[in-house]
């Protein structure tokens, strides 16, 4: 075994090293030899300290702040992050159950005005109301899986806060029916099946002095 010295400061590290050993091996010692160097100057040489910048290439000029303001604004910014992912997760919810709810309407207005009886057509009615459904019930599930993981980091470290969260949820859940149903209906979409099997179009024919109007 060969001994390696490095002195910074008036401190001495000593990294033994094998007499032999392969390009990998002398590349990982290399490597954390110079890591643990940088550590050292950085501790020993260079005291932390903080600042604001423009996050730019030509930035400047810089504010310097304590520990304190830097927490703070750290915990800001992240607050603020996390309260538009739950944002974009509901717009992601009311998206999905607009197209579910359009969708609907649309394959009802095709059948009202083309009267198409074809087998494959209404098949792919129910394909496509599905994949509207199943694509609902699984934003509703992000949406509130995350919920609580969102509010705790930005209420972090109070914990009223997600007491509270949990506290409404049991209470929605309990005093509604609808939200009872859906929450069975994902489950049985993730581990059974599709909801939707067949579909079924009514109509009738009206005289209007005469002209005849279909209608649903």
């Amino acid at each position: 075994m060969s001994r390696r010295s490095f002195s910074e400061d008036g401190r001495r590290i000593n990294i033994e090293e094998p007499t032999r050993t392969s390009n990998i091996e002398r590349n990982t010692l290399s490597f954390a030899f110079c890591t643990e160097c940088v550590i050292i100057i950085r501790n020993s040489i260079m005291p932390i300290s903080y600042e604001l910048r423009r996050q730019a290439l030509d930035s400047k000029n810089a504010v310097r702040i304590d520990e304190t303001k830097y927490a703070k604004l750290a915990h800001a910014q992240k607050a603020l992050l996390h309260a538009l992912y739950i944002e974009e997760k509901l717009y992601l919810l009311l998206e999905n159950f607009v197209e579910y709810e359009g969708e609907l309407l649309s394959v009802g207005l095709s059948r009202m005005v083309f009267q198409r009886n074809d087998y494959t057509e209404f098949r792919d009615d129910v394909s496509l109301i599905n994949r509207r459904l199943v694509n609902l019930l699984s934003a509703c599930r992000a949406y509130l899986d995350s919920l609580l993981h969102h509010v705790n980091q930005i209420c972090s470290p109070s914990k009223d806060e997600s007491a509270t969260l949990k506290k409404a949820k049991s209470e929605q859940y309990d005093s509604i029916f609808g939200y009872r149903v859906m929450e069975e209906l994902r489950n049985h979409v993730q581990h059974r099946g599709f909801p939707f099997q067949s579909s079924t179009f009514g109509g009738k024919a009206e005289w209007r002095g005469e002209k005849q109007v279909m209608g649903l």
